[in-house]
Parts: C-alpha cells; sequence; structure tokens
C-alpha cells in the first residue's frame, strides 16, 4: 500500500513536470539525518544494496533542511525505479525505527530554529538550493562506520551528570538502548584535563550512526 501511494504520488509529480513514461525524472525525500550513516552503510554496501537493480542515480544533501532534522536525498529515474529506490530506503529506516534507534524527534519540524537560521541570514542571496552531484562521497574516502576508537564527549555539571545516571543507573542504560551507543560517565575521581570544578565528562562510543544518536539522546534527555 505504501509503495502503491508512493507511485501515485511520484506519477502526479511527474505529470505537473511534463514527463514522458520513459523520461528521466529528478526528485527529492527527505529522510532523519541520523538514518543516513546506516543508509549509506560500511563502505556503501547498504545504499549499494538499496539502488541495486533500480537503475536510480542517488545524491546526498550536505546540510540538514533548514528547521530539520533531516537530510535530502535525490532520486534520478523513471517513476517505477524511483518508487522502488524509495521503498527500499523505507526499508532501511523502518529497520531503524523498530529497533528503536530513531526516535520521534527525529521527524519533529523546529520552527523556532528555522526563524533563527532565516534571521541569521540563512539562504539569503542564494537562487536555489541543489542537492550535490550523484557521484558526491559523503564521507570524503573514509569509512567512518569503521572508526571505533573515536568518542564523543559532553561536559555536563555534577547535578546534571547524576541525574543523567538517574536511580540505579536506569536513566543512562534506557539511553544506551534507545541510541545503540555505550555511555559512560567519567568518576570524579578519575583524571579529567581541563574540567572545570563541579563538571563531569560523558563518553559516548559505538559506531558513527550510534554515537550521533547517543548524542541527541543525552541532550535530549537534558533538556526535558
Amino acid at each position: 500500500q505504501k509503495e502503491g501511494a508512493c507511485l501515485g504520488i511520484v506519477e502526479k509529480l511527474r505529470k505537473l513536470q511534463d514527463l514522458l513514461d520513459s523520461e528521466i525524472g529528478f526528485f527529492v525525500i527527505i529522510v532523519p539525518a541520523t538514518a543516513i550513516p546506516v543508509i549509506v552503510g560500511i563502505k556503501g554496501a547498504t545504499i549499494a544494496e538499496v539502488l541495486a537493480g533500480t537503475g536510480v542515480e542517488i545524491s546526498i544533501g550536505k546540510e540538514n533542511v533548514m528547521g530539520m532534522p533531516d537530510t535530502p536525498i535525490g532520486l534520478e529515474g523513471t517513476a517505477t525505479q524511483v518508487t522502488t529506490a524509495v521503498a527500499n530506503i523505507h526499508k532501511v529506516i523502518q529497520d531503524m525505527a523498530d529497533r528503536g534507534r530513531l526516535l520521534p524527534a527525529d521527524f519533529k519540524y523546529r520552527p523556532d530554529k528555522a526563524a533563527a537560521q532565516l534571521a541569521a541570514g540563512a539562504g539569503a542571496h542564494l537562487p536555489e538550493v541543489s542537492l550535490p552531484p550523484a557521484d558526491h562521497d559523503l564521507f570524503y574516502g573514509m569509512d567512518p562506520t569503521q572508526n571505533f576508537r573515536t568518542k564523543a564527549k559532553i561536559v555536563v555539571d555534577t547535578g546534571l551528570a547524576g541525574w543523567l545516571i538517574g536511580k540505579g543507573g536506569r536513566t543512562i542504560r534506557e539511553m544506551q538502548e534507545n541510541s545503540g551507543a555505550f555511555l559512560h560517565v567519567i568518576r570524579e575521581d578519575e583524571p579529567t584535563p581541563l574540567l572545570k570544578p563541579g563538571e563531569r565528562l560523558i563518553e559516548i562510543c559505538g559506531r558513527l550512526e550510534r554515537k550521533l544518536e547517543g548524542i541527541q539522546v543525552v541532550l535530549q534527555t537534558a533538556d526535558s
């Protein structure tokens, strides 16, 4: 049903563009930015599988949509080709949601953020926003999903650190389950250079996509 609905939308958009059935069209979908590394996969393995046999050319935006935690993905192909590719991408995102690796906040529009960006001059003097070419290398030749030695670090005050840990470690366990990342609050008696008195360090470890989710979960929990 979802694929059929998507095909209907794509066909209507193609009609507005006066495209023949055999002609190639360009369409843009938006997905949560935290899902991009998972959609791409290790060394591009997942995206290659997603596009296999579809004949679609894909390009991934460098920046999020203004005011949204989403990244645009450009798809170039016929109606059937584009619909098949979208359905395959949706399966990856649905799997992330089923595993609790995507949160409702990953889909939330933030008008206050968009207004602030516009007030700061974002998009000024730009006639249009374009996606990078199809051969754009999102990770510039690197494979960040294989870099297990990097850690994200967040500095919080001691009181907030205790609240993030929760009674019996319940809160930090929930954050780990929701993000898939490993979260570690450095003890006060451990040497932590550059920290001021009353500050604690939170380390976030895991694959790139899990570290990104871990950072987001920690900040959302701290702000709630």
